[in-house]
């Protein structure tokens, strides 16, 4: 019997064995870690804010790109915040049905829903992804960088912190003006430019987990072009992410790619205002990151290599490529089934527009078929944009630019900002020039007149004490004259050769941004010299007013009074000293200057003037003031 009970036992044990192992294997585990993507795209046209004219075109970006991420991440929860206009509602109906305003109420609500979302998913073990892309105006006001919402502003502290608080990796695709301080902050009293190496490390402490693509330009401008029906920036950025940028060919586009890419296909524009200023620097300073991954069952090879642009059947344009020879990519189509309230397949077709000199050739297709259509007449707005995408991309490209050690671009700097700083730097050179040659003068002649009235004791000395007396007047006067008279006037002003150096930099051909930063950056490096120059002058001055008390008081206890020169040169040189001591107390016109462009940039010009008049400290004397 127990034999048999034995028996049955491990029969049991068995069988339970049996069981955990089909659970474990056949059964699908819930709890495998699994990553959810989100994406918040945000579309503001509206430039009152900011005082600028309205984007006509920030709305069709921002339903592209909802297109977009839904196509290439299909199970990823994408919100639409923008308000649609009655063109954009006509093109994409479904999309407007389900915007939300972009208020900063909504803005801040569909962000913190996502954060939770995240949370909630990191608590059962997974993980979560999140891409922020921004289409319309920024600025920065009071030294703070804000991207501009219908109702107010989203300012770079507040996006900041709530990316800061998203439990995952987080990506920002941002195409506005400034955008570039939205990552590192521009403190007031702090440079108006910034280059991507300090762009970089203010993002590697403030976001370390926070990979950014953007357009920083400065002018005010975010630049459109109505063929595209997109701003250009972020039409580039798409036709990158629809994979023309995926020069490896493994499906991922990294914000390495991304960047060789936007580089490439902008740089054939003849004007550079019209360039972007990009910057893209992954998670964690790893470029290689993908900022997207295009599935191979939504995208299609293109038919040829050419200069082809992808349109659906409505004519929107969605993505342009010219590749390289060897390099054939695949590129995600558009799903306008997910767009249109009422679909069809007619609905899913797209084509791809060759473009050449004599004009186009259209190839239709439906994600399997290619055929040749015909020929149709070139488009207008070649004239300005038409160059766009005309150097090929591919691996060799991108080597290319990977090469390339061209100076490092500045961000933050506009054609009045540049127009500003000459024109003050030219005011303040001026000004810097007239102090000197007024000051040397005057220290010329001051001088003189000690050795003098040194000379004219020295013809009545009787007495060592006279002679010591005497001596001193004739050194302190040769002194003066050579320090305060032919040192000012021997060499130019820190304000002159600040002129001097900014321009020779623009005589040399030096990038016009990249002359400005160097020539503020070189403003406030002057400007701290000048002002530990002057609290040294100022220092000497009051030294040598001490002497001339000294000598004063020596010669009155030592010197009968129907002897004493009571207007002497130590009473003169008393009140210069003093003069100087004082006068040194108050910002030079190089210090007044960096002051000015540190609290009010707008500001072309300052007040300045130098005068010299007669004063009276116990006896007759020069006072040199002014306001600087």
């Amino acid at each position: 019997m127990s034999s048999l009970v034995r028996r049955l036992t491990g029969i049991r044990a068995a069988l339970v064995a049996f069981a955990i192992v089909v659970v474990v294997l056949v059964v699908p585990r819930s709890s495998a870690a699994e990553t959810r993507h989100f994406a918040v795209i945000v579309g503001v046209g509206s430039g009152a804010g900011v005082g600028r004219g309205d984007l006509r075109f920030a709305d069709d970006d921002a339903a592209k790109y909802a297109v977009l991420f839904r196509r290439a991440m299909p199970s990823a929860e994408v919100v639409l915040v923008s308000r649609f206009d009655a063109d954009t509602t006509r093109l994409f109906p479904a999309l407007g049905a389900t915007a939300r305003a972009p208020t900063r109420a909504i803005v801040a609500e569909v962000l913190t829903g996502v954060t939770e979302k995240a949370r909630s998913l990191a608590a059962m073990g997974h993980s979560a992804e999140l891409h922020f892309v921004f289409a319309g105006h920024g600025d920065v006001d009071g030294g703070r960088a804000f991207l501009q919402l219908e109702d107010g502003r989203l300012t770079g502290d507040e996006l900041a912190r709530r990316l800061r608080a998203f439990p995952g990796r987080s990506h920002l695709l941002l195409d506005a003006c400034n955008s570039i301080f939205v990552v590192q902050a521009r403190k007031p009293g702090g440079l108006r430019s910034t280059t991507p190496s300090e762009a970089a490390a203010a993002l590697a402490e403030a976001l370390p987990n926070t990979g950014v693509l953007l357009a920083s330009g400065s002018d005010g401008e975010v630049y459109e072009w109505a063929t595209l029906g997109s701003g250009i920036f972020s039409h580039v950025v798409r036709s990158g992410l629809a994979g023309g940028a995926d020069a490896n060919g493994d499906g991922m586009l990294s914000y390495r790619e991304l960047r060789a890419f936007v580089t490439v296909a902008t740089r054939s524009l003849a004007n550079p205002k019209f360039r972007p200023e990009v910057f893209a620097r992954g998670p964690g300073g790893n470029d290689d990151t993908p900022l997207l991954t295009v599935p191979p069952s939504s995208s299609i090879a293109i038919p040829v290599r050419a200069r082809l642009t992808l349109e659906d059947s409505f004519g929107v344009p969605w993505a342009d490529t010219n590749p390289e020879p060897g390099f054939l990519p695949r590129v995600l189509v558009p799903d306008r089934l997910s767009m249109l309230e009422e679909g069809g397949e007619a609905a899913r077709s797209f084509s791809f527009v060759e473009h050449t000199r004599g004009g186009s050739t259209r190839y239709s297709a439906t994600e399997s078929v290619v055929r040749l259509e015909g020929t149709i007449a070139a488009r207008g707005g070649d004239a300005v944009f038409g160059s766009l995408f005309a150097e090929p991309f591919g691996p060799n490209a991108l080597a290319k630019v990977e090469r390339e050690r061209a100076p490092e671009p500045v961000y933050g700097v506009s054609s009045a900002d540049m127009q500003r700083l000459d024109s003050l730097v030219r005011e303040v050179a001026g000004t810097s020039r007239g102090v000197r040659l007024a000051s040397g003068m005057a220290g010329l002649g001051t001088g003189v007149a000690i050795t003098t009235l040194g000379a004219i004791r020295t013809a009545g000395t009787k007495t060592p004490q006279d002679r010591y007396f005497a001596t001193f007047d004739i050194s302190a006067g040769l002194l003066w004259m050579g320090i305060q008279g032919g040192v000012r006037l021997a060499n130019p002003s820190a304000g002159e050769v600040l002129l001097r150096r900014h321009e020779a930099r623009i005589a040399m051909g030096t990038n016009p941004r990249i002359a400005f930063s160097r020539t503020e950056r070189e403003l406030f490096d002057l400007a701290a010299r000048e002002h530990a120059t002057r609290l040294q002058w100022a220092a000497w001055s009051f030294v040598g007013a001490g002497a001339s008390l000294a000598t004063m008081a020596i010669e009155v206890a030592t010197i009968a009074p129907e002897k004493r020169i009571t207007f002497g040169a130590p009473v003169l040189l008393l009140n210069l000293c003093l003069g100087s001591g004082f006068m040194n107390l108050f910002p030079s016109p190089i210090e007044r200057l960096a002051e000015v462009w540190r609290r009010d940039p707008e500001r072309a010009r300052f007040a300045a003037s130098l005068t010299i008049t007669p004063v009276v400290l116990g006896a007759p004397g020069l006072g040199i003031g002014g306001r600087f």
